[in-house]
């Protein structure tokens, strides 16, 4: 899914560009593809 430097820089990019983003969904749609750890270390490191 994710994992770069790129990608990390380009979701924060995202998230700043849209603001408050729905992270009930998206915690939940992470978990379903498997990529819930991944979602955790992307919100530790933006500190959401």
């Amino acid at each position: 899914m994710f994992g770069s430097e790129q990608d990390l820089r380009d979701a924060d990019g995202i998230h700043k560009q849209l603001g408050k983003l729905d992270m009930g969904y998206l915690e939940e749609a992470c978990k379903e593809m498997g990529v819930q750890d991944e979602f955790a270390e992307l919100k530790r490191r933006a500190k959401v």
